[in-house]
């Protein structure tokens, strides 16, 4: 299925969600535990300030009427206020902010790059925000009685607020986006004279959707958005990304329990626990919802409960105005504030299964698996899954996941199959591998079972994610020189000492989710394989095209290996283990029979 049909489709659940299953499937926040307060973050709301207003309000209205109930001692609002820094985008936010004031909930609030410069393209330091029509000084929001200072006269962009909560004071700082050294140096002012009170940064820009701090220095451009990139890093003071707030500022006070940050697009999620100076956990934690469609977040924020133990903190992502929660790994997960969550199980050895997928209800179910169980994590959609190995879900980092249409045809259609490199899922993050089948030679969603194997990059494959121009992605014991872009959809890949006429067996399989198939040969030297990408729609069938791949090299000496290479008549060419081969009648039609195995 091509993206934008894709898109298409999840766009058409989103307005299913939003509209005729709002009233029918709407649920309410699930209560709290006895003795827990929560904090509430409120990230990214440009695109509500700029097209939906009424789901801001909707927003703070459902924080105001669960202040007692949930136990609510503080807000965050977490940057990009609006989309275009001007008056009537600030305009909407006062109003919706003001049902906070109204309720006595206490808030902070940062300011992001869209909430700076002309029509929010955060090239200068001018912005709205500080306007006292808004949240500048004399507002509502500013003359809360929390708030414990602000950086600059006239400003109230950068400040400091305390609040006491599970028997703990607490000192938060909401910054401008990419703060500048002056702005760091005073916060550290502030800190040191607070040393009693747990700390939280609430910033804009901090970590990224890979689960790692942004570092300018060190991946540049790699990572999108970065302050490093905007107008304002050459204005006076700079600007600081999350690499330097964490080593001039956050790793230094033993403290320090928390950042908050928005921005990043993606997922928009992300969760990094570093250890600080003096041996404490710092959890860094990114939501963000302003790419869900249909409505620009769909009125989603983010609950952090804090229990009554004093150390855990569950965290989910609610949306008042669809009354849904968004329930993967990512979104919904627990954390120990003294603790480092534990490592995640490694995932070894390949595992295997047989998928099969109902036509009327698209549901994906697993016929039989191999040594590790695979399951299902994706709702039931046509064409398209997600799975988890032994609960693990199987991201793209760990390893390679192929497979291959199990069924000949179904409705006198033939079937083919991708794994797609980058998940589109409503509320998945984007590197959970996700298999989508089409149909051949025309294109489009059609179901059809598959066969699946996952081949770990901790073991020794010899394995890859390939970028359309060749260059690789997540890799094992393969190098960047091993894959080559010889013209347009047409690669060789080339791996030292091996043979590929006698050595072992190529699979591929296509990486982008858009109607592609990736055919291989060995080249007649043995010295590479070459490889071509042809597109698989109507309208363009058979079309070399630049579009991602995967691949993975199995040596024949692989133990427990049953496989060989077969020639166009039925001939085997290289066998191993225990099976047989036959052509059946017709042209392309074989029977393959391997040995104990059904």
């Amino acid at each position: 299925m091509a993206v934008g049909w894709r898109r298409l489709g999840a766009l058409g659940l989103a307005i299913l969600a939003a509209l005729g299953a709002r009233a029918a499937w709407a649920i309410e926040a699930e209560p709290i535990s006895d003795g827990s307060f929560t904090i509430i973050l409120l990230p990214d709301t440009q695109n509500y300030s700029t097209s939906y207003p009424e789901i801001y309000n909707i927003q703070t209205q459902w924080i105001a009427d669960h202040k007692d109930s949930h136990n609510i001692q503080f807000v965050l609002h977490q940057g990009d206020v609006t989309n275009n820094n001007n008056a009537t985008e600030f305009a909407r936010a006062r109003t919706a902010m003001s049902t906070l004031d109204a309720a006595g909930v206490p808030y902070s609030m940062a300011a992001g790059n869209h909430d700076y410069g002309p029509s929010g393209n955060g090239s200068t330091r001018d912005s709205l925000f500080n306007d006292p029509t808004y949240f500048g000084p004399g507002s509502p929001y500013a003359s809360q009685t929390h708030i414990g200072g602000f950086f600059e006269t006239g400003k109230t962009d950068n400040s400091y607020s305390t609040f006491t909560a599970g028997g703990k004071d607490w000192l938060v700082f909401s910054t401008e986006f990419g703060p500048r050294d002056e702005v760091v140096a005073w916060m550290n002012t502030v800190a040191a004279a607070h040393p009693d009170h747990n700390f939280i940064l609430n910033t804009h820009a901090y970590i990224y959707s890979d689960g790692t701090r942004y570092d300018w220095a060190t991946k540049g451009t790699n990572q999108t958005w970065n302050p490093h990139n905007y107008t304002l890093a050459g204005l006076p003071g700079g600007v600081n990304d999350g690499e330097e707030l964490w080593n001039k500022l956050v790793k230094n006070y033993e403290n320090w329990k928390f950042t908050f940050n928005g921005h990043v697009l993606h997922d928009g999620t992300g969760w990094l626990a570093s250890e600080g100076t003096n041996g404490n956990v710092v959890h860094q934690i990114l939501a963000n919802y302003q790419m869900l469609t249909p409505e620009g977040g769909n009125g989603y924020l983010r609950i952090m409960e804090f229990l009554a133990d004093g150390d855990t903190v569950k965290v989910s992502s609610y949306s008042p105005h669809l009354g849904a929660y968004l329930e993967t790994a990512d979104q919904e997960f627990t954390l120990s504030m003294t603790s480092f969550p534990p490592d995640p199980e490694p995932i070894r050895g390949v595992s295997c299964a047989s998928v099969q997928v109902v036509d009327s209800t698209n549901a994906w179910t697993i016929a039989g698996t191999g040594p590790a169980a695979f399951s299902v994590i994706s709702p039931a959609n046509p064409a398209d899954v997600s799975f988890a190995l032994d609960t693990a879900t199987l991201y793209r980092p760990q390893g390679v996941l192929m497979a291959s249409v199990s069924q000949n045809s179904r409705g006198g259609n033939y079937g083919t199959v991708e794994v797609s490199q980058k998940n589109f899922f409503s509320g998945f993050d984007e590197n959970i591998l996700q298999i989508a089948t089409s149909w051949a030679s025309a294109g489009g969603e059609h179901n059809v079972n598959v066969a699946t194997a996952f081949f770990p990059f901790d073991d020794p494959w010899r394995a890859a994610h390939v970028e359309n121009n060749g260059t690789l992605r997540e890799h094992a014991n393969v190098d960047a020189g091993n894959v080559t872009k010889t013209a347009t959809g047409r690669y060789r890949l080339t791996l030292p000492d091996t043979n590929s006429q006698t050595d072992g067996m190529l699979f591929v399989i296509g990486g982008e989710n858009e109607d592609n198939i990736v055919s291989t040969a060995p080249t007649a030297d043995g010295t590479a394989w070459d490889l071509v990408v042809r597109d698989n729609t109507s309208t363009a069938f058979g079309t070399f095209q630049d579009k991602r791949w995967s691949f993975v090299f199995v040596d024949y000496d692989a133990p427990g290996l049953v496989g060989g290479r077969v020639a166009a008549n039925g001939s085997l060419l290289h066998a191993e283990g225990g099976f047989s081969l036959t052509h059946t009648a017709g042209s392309g039609a074989y029977r393959l029979h391997i040995t104990d195995y059904t």
